[in-house]
């Protein structure tokens, strides 16, 4: 097999270092996305400069890179520039190199809110393919399981005179002692700031390129891109069910949602939140053992799901039903290796999987919930799609008063955990957890959010 390159790849280092330089060079011979996540700092540094809005607000700016629009794409005009930086629809990328942007845009990356909303957009082009991402933090925060890290570094004065030549070359005013002096002030700014400050990851390799030319570093860290290959993984073997299952899911699940809507009076909300195909993990809330049924029926395509292994054992419906949809077991407050893996293999798959994290009925309302949800969408690296139905309980106590009963499902928008490294996961499960729960007793009414109220 051929090795397989990392990705993505964490280029961090000071200004003027020459992370991008050599960055898109690397990303031409490997072929690689190059990302510079500076230019999105940049961008709201321009915004704010061209909005009137003040550098030194920190409320203010971020207030304002919460509004904002920002795309980058490939480059739209041949003069020169690695992206195009769109802003509210508006090439902003002459913009981002100007003296007052330079002069700006370490204080707006400072700012924590500012660096929040920007590093989940970072996050989410990690996870779209082969990349270089070049930074300041990423591979000590905004992607700290990188499977490569580089540190590119060189003295003040070597970065100094680099950006005076190239200043120069582009027939700009340049004096180097001023530049020299920014470059200092800025490092200070960089290394200082409480937030992410400017460091090497403990993981990372530290090159100095004080003495050496561009292709040199390159071919260093091509180096580098060659030692960290792996062999590519062994695949899991896809995911099936029986063909018992599928045929009892075309009979079934039609009829059981024909069920509902002649029982009760279904409504469904936030289609529009639906992924067109997995993976992801669907979280719902449990009040009812009529809501998981409903949520695979009324779901626009069918998903796989976890379920009490307590309730297929009983031979009853339900029982029937459950073990007919081939339904995973869970054994309820014991750890399931077993069931993991097969989990995460349904993921792997592409399949979307079904899981309520309370674990058990909580008819009063949301009940804590269990690590699972959290440990799998951790470890899978997924989107979760936040569900809430209520009404499926009072279905036939309505039916017995001669009236159909409302049922409500409403879809939440996807998100995604927080990208962590394997060593840290485990501590952050009651967080997370936390997190998964809340994103559901969002969509739920007040008084059925229970712990989460």
């Amino acid at each position: 097999m051929t090795p397989r390159l990392p990705t993505p790849v964490a280029i961090d280092g000071p200004a003027s270092s020459g992370k991008s330089t050599v960055a898109l060079e690397l990303c031409a011979r490997i072929g690689y996305l190059f990302f510079d996540t500076g230019i999105l700092y940049r961008a709201v540094a321009a915004a704010a400069l061209q909005r009137g809005v003040a550098v030194a607000d920190e409320s203010a700016v971020s207030a304002l890179t919460r509004k904002l629009d920002i795309s980058v794409l490939a480059p739209t005009v041949a003069d020169g520039r690695t992206n195009t930086v769109l802003v509210d629809g508006a090439d902003f990328t002459p913009l981002l190199r100007t003296a007052q942007v330079d002069a700006s845009v370490s204080v707006v990356a400072a700012y924590t809110q500012v660096r929040q909303h920007l590093t989940e957009q970072m996050r989410a082009v990690a996870r779209q393919g082969p990349v270089v991402m070049v930074g300041r933090d990423i591979g000590t925060v905004v992607i700290p399981d990188a499977p490569l890290k580089i540190f590119l570094d060189a003295s003040a004065a070597e970065r100094a005179r680099r950006r005076h030549a190239e200043n120069v070359a582009r027939a700009e005013p340049s004096d180097l002692a001023q530049i020299l002096a920014g470059i200092h002030e800025r490092d200070q700014r960089d290394r200082a700031r409480a937030t992410a400050p400017l460091q090497a990851a403990p993981d990372a390799h530290v090159l100095d390129s004080t003495n050496l030319t561009r292709g040199e570093v390159v071919a260093e860290m091509q180096r580098l891109l060659q030692a960290a290959a792996s062999q590519p993984a062994q695949s899991p073997a896809p995911y099936s069910i029986s063909t018992a299952a599928r045929v009892f899911r075309a009979i079934a699940v039609p009829s059981v949602r024909i069920m509902y809507y002649i029982l009760s009076s279904p409504h469904v909300h936030g289609l529009e939140n639906v992924p067109a195909h997995g993976p992801y993990l669907i979280t719902a809330n449990h009040l009812s053992y009529y809501d998981p049924p409903c949520l695979l029926v009324m779901w626009p395509y069918l998903v796989e799901a976890v379920g009490a292994s307590d309730m297929m054992t009983d031979g009853g419906f339900m029982s029937r039903m459950i073990n007919g949809y081939s339904t995973l077991p869970v054994h309820r407050e014991v750890i399931d290796a077993g069931l993991f893996r097969t989990a995460l293999n349904v993921l792997k798959s592409g399949r979307a999987l079904y899981i309520a994290p309370e674990g058990a009925r909580n008819p009063a309302g949301l009940g804590a919930g269990k690590p699972g949800a959290a440990y799998l969408a951790l470890k899978a690296n997924v989107p979760i799609v936040p569900v809430a139905i209520t009404g499926t309980n009072r279905i036939f106590p309505e039916l017995r008063s001669g009236r159909r009963q409302k049922v409500e499902m409403v879809i939440g928008a996807p998100y995604r955990l927080p990208v962590l490294p394997p060593a840290q996961r485990r501590a952050a499960l009651p967080e997370c957890t936390h997190m998964i729960m809340q994103r559901i007793a969002a969509l739920l009414p007040p008084g059925l959010r229970g712990v989460y109220a």
